[in-house]
């Protein structure tokens, strides 16, 4: 069962939404690998031009604080409760729990549930040699933390006029990709339509797919346990 309540902007920026079909969407596809929405789950924090505030309180009309641009508009905010029946169907929209500073430097502040493919800030310097970057994004699923099922859950996506990283409990994750939003019909001036339809699939970092996550993390953790397991060269005094 899938349910979403949609939140129209009620400026210049009109939004529609198509009704749902009946039927459950899929979100395994058939190499096994999930196809579930990003997004934020309940209680998450994020910073809005008004403060921070839990995902639950965001309305279409406030703006998001950006890691590139500053505090940008919500294009597109809805929320999706997902309780699909099917066992498959509920391992590829199953929860991802990262404790209070999982993500290092004491980060994410609180403890925070997000969608399997909302995508989070990862910054390696090894990052730049194999993918042109320092900052990339991971889908929460690929980090090695735990996944969790308890009956339902809701996550709540946010859609921009471009993909942006906002602040969410001190780190740094993904809006929606406006091509991911779905069954929506924006009905926007042209020149936003058009800006719109070049930004859709544009992500604001590469994006890492099940292996390049993989070999990426792997690396650094290995380069920090010999960084910390390594002694310090003395040298000899001369004479």
């Amino acid at each position: 069962m899938v349910t979403i309540w949609p939140f129209h902007r009620s400026s210049d920026v009109q939004v529609l939404m198509v009704p749902m079909k009946d039927q459950v969407p899929e979100f395994m596809e058939d190499d096994g690998s999930s196809s579930a929405p990003s997004g934020l789950g309940p209680g998450t924090m994020i910073v809005t031009r008004n403060g921070e505030i839990p995902v639950e309180w965001l309305d279409s009309q406030d703006e998001v604080l950006t890691r590139d641009a500053g505090f940008q508009p919500i294009l597109w905010l809805d929320r999706m409760r997902l309780c699909p029946a099917d066992p498959h169907e509920r391992l590829a929209v199953m929860p991802v729990r990262i404790a209070a500073g999982s993500l290092g430097g004491g980060l994410p502040i609180h403890d925070v549930v997000l969608s399997p493919n909302q995508l989070i800030q990862y910054t390696s310097t090894r990052a730049e040699l194999y993918h042109g970057s320092q900052e990339v994004l991971i889908p929460a699923s690929m980090m090695g933390f735990r996944q969790q099922w308890a009956g339902f859950v809701t996550y709540t996506r946010i859609t921009l006029i471009e993909h942006h990283l906002a602040s969410v409990e001190g780190s740094w994750m993904g809006t929606t990709l406006p091509s991911d939003v779905g069954d929506v019909q924006l009905d926007l001036p042209t020149g936003l339509a058009k800006k719109l339809c070049v930004a859709a699939t544009s992500a604001c970092r590469p994006i890492l797919n099940e292996g390049e996550a993989r070999v990426l993390l792997m690396e650094d953790r290995i380069a920090r346990q010999a960084r910390r397991t390594s002694k310090p060269i003395r040298r000899k005094k001369a004479g």
